[in-house]
């Protein structure tokens, strides 16, 4: 399956919007390393890396990860 990763970050942000609530849980701290399985277009892989995380987003479309390094 091939996904477009346009039109999920344009009808699919619920997806993230309601993982970021997750991230307070999550807590990342600088200096640590997290994997994002799933990353999708990558928006809470960029809110992690704020945290001074360094973070690896990995996904199984390569559309996805290209428009995640974009944001």
């Amino acid at each position: 399956m091939s996904w477009n990763s346009a039109k999920y970050q344009a009808q699919f942000s619920y997806v993230w919007e309601h993982g970021e609530s997750l991230l307070s849980q999550l807590n990342p701290q600088p200096g640590e390393h997290i994997l994002d399985l799933g990353c999708g277009t990558g928006q809470l892989s960029a809110q992690i890396a704020q945290s001074g995380a360094q973070v690896t987003g990995l996904d199984s479309d390569s559309a996805m990860i290209e428009q995640a390094k974009e944001n």
